[in-house]
């Protein structure tokens, strides 16, 4: 399925002027390439660098979440002293 600027800026909630810009940049910094209708990630390490991604972020989300977890699964003692 072709997928435009446009519908990508529309799916992102983003200007296509802004995304345009962004891809620019991501090419001029040989970040991606557009081959043959493709969009192609040249260099995966400096895309992360540019993203900020931080590759421990899902283990410190699951790891909150199970102490979230354990909160929520105590037992609740009513205030009054019947339960």
């Amino acid at each position: 399925m072709p997928l435009s600027q446009i519908l990508l800026a529309d799916a992102l909630g983003l200007t296509p002027v802004h995304v345009n810009r962004v891809l620019r940049k991501l090419k001029v910094a040989g970040v991606m390439k557009l081959e043959h209708s493709a969009l192609i990630i040249a260099d995966i390490a400096q895309l992360v660098r540019v993203a900020g991604f931080d590759a421990t972020y899902l283990q410190r989300r699951l790891s909150s979440g199970k102490a979230a977890l354990t909160h929520a699964t105590r037992p609740v003692t009513q205030p009054w002293g019947t339960g």
